[in-house]
């Protein structure tokens, strides 16, 4: 079996944490869009934004 190398997994975990706040920034910006767009209401802006996310790993 090979091994991997620390930096390695310290690399993509740090990629993975980089790309998730990115995202997280993207929506924070399109989410006034999409309320003004679908009128969604404080609950409904919530349930989007966490679909959103649980899409984005």
């Amino acid at each position: 079996m090979r091994k991997i190398s620390r930096g390695f997994v310290y690399f993509f975990g740090a990629l993975g944490g980089l790309l998730f706040g990115y995202d997280t920034g993207v929506i924070s910006g399109a989410i006034l869009f999409i309320k003004n767009d679908m009128s969604l209401s404080s609950i409904a802006q919530g349930v989007v934004v966490s679909a959103i996310l649980l899409g984005a790993p």
